[in-house]
């Protein structure tokens, strides 16, 4: 029993030593993967962010110079013409030559005293009737199937109210959209107009109908929504994307969205989820270990201190015992040794004082333990032995079977009262032995009581006061004849008293009890005798 409690405090304290290395432990573990999680997204979405602006600026910066150019040309073309009788070949040849430096498709020009002079392959008519929004840049034309996206720009002079519209091919966009290296491998970044149709290229194309179908999904929404930001969700792939969003509106709305699959961007988290979840195993090896070394270290003082506990005799003399030996390093352990040391010196020493007083107890009264119903649980060999039952005919039974029944019932009840409040008693008891011999007992009843204040048993002590008992009854009877021997000479005296001093006749009285005759003076004298002369015994006459 005593190896099982050894082990069990072994491995009780060994897993409280693990479980504070473990807590602690794992919860910095993991406070530090969270924060390096939380720091590895949000690097990641602000990358995709940054992608997007820096796109969104580009494309801003690209058509702001387009339109400086075209702004430019029509001025000047505005003044070279304008004093020509013949302005339109003038014209022509302009717009030709402003086709070519801006790598344009076509240009068209409206003027107030021509008609309208084109160069190149419009892909539309009723380009005159196209309005442009007061931050517009770039007007995307509707989408044609097989053909690369164009779109307008336009200039106007304000002195001539001569107009420019000059259309060019998305293509010339397409290198601000090229794969981008900080997005990964999986990263993209694309132009969609108004009505979410791709006007860049985009890797996935296909999957959207070569480009003849506009995206509907969540991010394409939330990216043509006037807003700007980063966000969480399902590309046109139905793939999780980390997509960030640019409102672009230079163009009359439409949006730039780059984007990369989470997979790859969280990449670097997962990769530390792993090396968190190897610490967290190596950091319970190693508080195994340690904790199984420090409960052993730590148990062993304890062990040795239990084990002589255990083994410890307070019936032995404690000089001759070896006392329990604390290993010093644990300063607390080893005061332990000596506390108990000391206290079972102490112990021990009250353990002989109380085997002596016992037996002394035992020699000399008589000892009774009983429950709070007054049935005996335990009798001494000296109760026996005045009582004449045995031990076994006394267990059991109620303190009633030596009762001589003498007390009278205002007695006991008394008695009860007050040992049944917690209070001692003491007085007289009248008993009755086996063989019916009335025995008197001073008794002492002690009550005992429980944690909570109940009374669980009643120790009685006795001792035996019959001899001195029986000498008190009998000097009690021997003064009551004295009292009557006493009372019957004083009512003598008084007669003869009365007698002798109540008249001077002479006056002689017969006690026939103790016949004896008693004569006053005056009677002796009147039979010619002196008082000396005559007793009182009846032979006297």
């Amino acid at each position: 029993m005593l190896k099982k409690t050894r082990a069990s405090l072994r491995w009780r304290l060994a897993l409280i030593i693990f479980l504070c290395l473990l807590i602690p432990g794992s919860a910095i573990v993991g406070l530090a993967y969270i924060a390096v999680h939380n720091l590895t997204s949000r690097h990641a979405i602000e990358v995709v962010g940054t992608s997007a602006q820096n796109r969104y600026e580009h494309l801003s910066g690209l058509l702001e110079q387009n339109q400086n150019r075209i702004n430019i040309a029509l001025s000047e073309l505005d003044q070279r013409c304008s004093a020509l009788t013949k302005k339109r070949p003038c014209l022509e040849a302009g717009l030709t030559s402003l086709i070519h430096r801006e790598h344009a498709e076509a240009a068209l020009l409206f003027a107030p005293d021509l008609p309208a002079v084109q160069v190149g392959e419009l892909r539309s008519s009723g380009h005159a009737d196209i309005q442009f929004s007061a931050d517009q840049l770039a007007y995307f034309l509707p989408r044609e199937p097989g053909r690369i996206p164009s779109f307008l720009m336009k200039a106007v002079a304000p002195n001539s109210q001569m107009k420019l519209l000059v259309s060019y091919s998305s293509s010339t966009l397409q290198f601000i959209f090229v794969k981008p290296k900080e997005l990964g491998i999986s990263g993209e970044t694309f132009l969609a107009d108004a009505k979410g149709f791709f006007i860049t290229s985009a890797r996935y194309k296909s999957l959207q109908g070569h480009g003849v179908e506009p995206i509907s999904t969540n991010p394409m929404q939330r990216c043509l929504s006037e807003d700007s930001g980063e966000s969480l969700d399902l590309d046109y792939r139905d793939v999780p994307i980390i997509h960030g969003f640019r409102y672009v509106k230079e163009i009359g709305g439409g949006c730039i969205m780059a984007h990369v699959d989470q997979t790859e961007a969280f990449l670097p988290a997962q990769a530390l989820s792993g090396i968190a979840f190897l610490m967290l195993i190596l950091l319970s090896a190693l508080g195994a270990i340690f904790a199984v070394a420090l409960s052993n270290k730590i148990a062993k003082p304890i062990e040795n201190i239990t084990r002589n506990i255990a083994n410890f005799n307070l019936d032995s003399d404690n000089a001759h015992q070896v006392m329990p030996m604390a290993d010093p390093t644990y300063r607390e352990i080893e005061q332990l040794a000596e506390t108990f040391d000391e206290m079972a010196s102490k112990l021990g020493s009250a353990v002989r004082d109380k085997d002596a007083l016992l037996n002394a107890l035992n020699l000399h009264a008589i000892v009774s333990v009983s429950d709070r119903d007054g049935n005996i649980l335990d009798v001494n060999e000296a109760f026996c032995k005045r009582s004449g039952y045995s031990r076994s005919e006394l267990l059991g039974k109620n303190h009633r079977i030596v009762s001589s029944r003498t007390q009278d019932r205002e007695f006991w009840a008394e008695m009860w009262r007050t040992i049944s409040s917690g209070k001692p008693w003491r007085g007289e008891l009248c008993n009755r032995a086996k063989d019916g011999t009335i025995y008197w007992v001073d008794t002492f009843i002690a009550p005992f009581t429980n944690d909570k204040g109940d009374i669980e048993k009643y120790i009685s002590i006795r001792v035996d006061i019959t001899v001195s008992k029986n000498n008190a009854l009998a000097m009690q009877a021997s003064n009551k004849i004295t009292s009557v021997a006493l009372e019957e000479m004083r009512i003598a005296e008084e007669r003869l008293a009365f007698a002798f001093d109540g008249s001077g006749d002479g006056v002689w009285d017969w006690d026939l009890q103790t016949n004896k005759v008693l004569m006053s003076k005056r009677w002796k004298s009147m039979l010619g005798f002196e008082e000396h002369e005559i007793g009182s015994e009846l032979t006297e006459w």
